[in-house]
């Protein structure tokens, strides 16, 4: 099964309660977690 950052916001939007990301778009989300897990992995490196 596939899942599409529409399918996020969708649940997002359904569950706006639970997950108040109001004004936070899907891209803005993963962008952010990919930034955290680029700057993760270059730590990783550095301590080798």
């Amino acid at each position: 099964m596939k899942i599409t950052s529409n399918d996020v916001e969708r649940f997002l939007n359904q569950n706006a309660n639970d997950y108040p990301f109001d004004g936070v778009t899907c891209n803005e989300i993963f962008h952010q977690m990919a930034q955290d897990l680029f700057e993760f992995l270059k730590n990783e490196r550095e301590k080798e």
